[in-house]
């Protein structure tokens, strides 16, 4: 039996990104990629997962698979946020275990770190302080997800390794109202009032909080470059840094208000943008230190404002399909 590459969440922004890219790689372009809808494999069924491995091949797992939201979602529903990421990645990991899969890399998110840590946030920031409220559900999952992966490594000698992206973009991305992150939410929000040729578009918070964003096709270059590495060096890399996951960001800051003036000038929308900082924005400033990952080689590509104008095109040419 050939041996596989299993991409989890495969339909997603993240998925359906290392999935187009797998193709291109000469080494993990020579696996089977699977693929799997949740049709075909439900992550939170322990027995599906146990069957699915039992069943398939698998060498390396790239494991992209989450229940995903924006803030209002995360208000809204902490206990689906929590239940739900836990059960999968508690699954994905014990089958990996069991039937030896020889790698799997996991991706978390910055909102692990604590809301009042210091930027650039190191990875060392974890766990030295409280956790944003509007996410806390959803951050507390992700931070059990790096423990497990390192406890798996410890107790089972299992090679599974962790990449924490800063706040992603790309095409693909999740525009339903209620769970897109801000840049998908703004690109909507920009669209329709073109579209429907309003004069006014209403932004949540000030304007004032600062994001860092990273292409999603950047975090698939970094999670090849970390994939290829033998297992020895993958953990040298993090003993040497005395950290237990690796940081993945794009170094460029920008503010609500300043990114809502580049897609204002991308969308051609000519009306007039309102901040209500009524409404929760988050934490003011998130930006990651990459460091560790730029000493290996790697660095990003993608300009935002280039990302931002695929990104936009990509939701033009494919809106009458989306669900928002």
């Amino acid at each position: 039996m050939s041996s596989s590459v299993l991409v989890t969440g495969s339909s997603g922004m993240l998925g359906s990104a290392i999935c187009r890219n797998i193709k291109c790689s000469p080494t993990l372009g020579k696996h089977k990629l699977l693929t799997p809808s949740r049709s075909e494999l439900n992550l939170e069924n322990q027995n599906e997962v146990l069957n699915y491995f039992e069943k398939n091949n698998i060498e390396i797992i790239f494991h992209a698979a989450a229940k995903v939201g924006g803030i209002k979602a995360n208000i809204d529903f902490p206990a689906d946020f929590i239940n739900k990421n836990l059960s999968i990645n508690s699954n994905v990991f014990e089958a990996a275990r069991q039937f030896n899969v020889s790698k799997l890399l996991f991706f978390g998110s910055s909102c692990i770190y604590p809301k009042d840590a210091p930027v650039p946030i190191q990875e060392s920031s974890l766990m030295k302080g409280e956790l944003e409220q509007s996410n806390y559900a959803y951050s507390v999952s992700k931070i059990a997800g790096i423990t497990q992966c390192n406890k798996y490594a410890e107790q089972y000698g299992c090679d599974f390794r962790v990449l924490m992206p800063t706040n992603l973009y790309g095409i693909n991305d999740n525009y339903e109202k209620n769970n897109s992150h801000v840049i998908p939410a703004l690109i909507s929000k920009f669209y329709m009032a073109v579209k429907d040729s309003r004069k006014e578009i209403k932004i949540w918070g000030s304007g004032n909080a600062v994001r860092e964003f990273l292409h999603i096709d950047d975090l698939v270059s970094a999670s090849f470059k970390i994939i290829s590495l033998d297992q020895s060096d993958y953990t040298n890399l993090l003993s040497d840094n005395n950290v237990t996951h690796l940081n993945v960001g794009s170094f460029e800051e920008i503010s609500i208000h300043d990114l809502c003036v580049l897609l204002k000038k991308i969308s051609g929308y000519d009306g007039e943008i309102v901040f209500d900082d009524s409404y929760p924005e988050g934490v003011m400033r998130k930006t990651l230190c990459s460091r560790i990952i730029n000493s290996i080689g790697w660095k990003p590509k993608i300009e935002l404002i280039d990302g931002l104008d695929d990104a936009y095109l990509w939701y033009c040419n494919n809106f009458p399909n989306l669900r928002h």
